[in-house]
């Protein structure tokens, strides 16, 4: 903060507590007068120190009149420090849309990993791909060798029953 803010934050301070003292004089005033009042009827002795307590009131209502002249320097200061603080805001505007901007940054560099990322992962799938026909071509071999033995077994069969077949009707007939 530049001293001169400093100072006029001091005397913004300094306006208000004077201000507030002098709502406090006043209240204390007039509970003094009120009971100064009270006092006084009920015994003459009290009139001195009624005397003192209107010459005091006087004295702090004059000091209370005075204080528009700080309150006009206490709206001053105010305005002031809002003329201060509006470059603040343009600087925190400036500050948003620049961080706005490296969040977009941040994610085209994310999303542009990701593409790597899948292109890196693009040769190996390649690879899977291959190897997957390697192994189809080698299910569709092994389902050829199949039928074929599975047809020579049905043949070699059917051979062997026929053989059978005849060697009993054989041994029937020979007997």
């Amino acid at each position: 903060m530049d001293l001169a803010t400093r100072e006029a934050n001091e005397l913004l301070l300094k306006g208000k507590e004077a201000l507030e003292s002098a709502g406090n004089m006043k209240r204390e005033c007039k509970s003094i007068a009120a009971g100064a009042c009270n006092h006084s009827t009920r015994s003459k002795a009290h009139n001195k120190d009624l005397t003192n307590v209107v010459k005091t009131l006087t004295e702090e209502l004059s000091q209370a009149r005075r204080r528009p002249k700080s309150l006009d320097e206490t709206k001053s200061i105010r305005d002031w420090l809002g003329y201060e603080t509006e470059e603040n805001k343009e600087t925190n505007k400036d500050v948003k849309k620049r961080l706005l901007d490296i969040e977009t940054s941040l994610r085209e560099i994310k999303m542009e990993k990701s593409k790597t990322k899948v292109e890196s992962v693009a040769p190996s799938t390649k690879k899977m791909e291959t190897d997957i026909k390697t192994l189809s071509a080698q299910l569709d071999e092994l389902r050829n060798k199949w039928g074929a033995l599975k047809n020579e077994t049905s043949k070699t069969l059917e051979t062997s029953n026929k053989t059978l077949h005849e060697i009993k009707t054989s041994k029937t007939t020979v007997r």
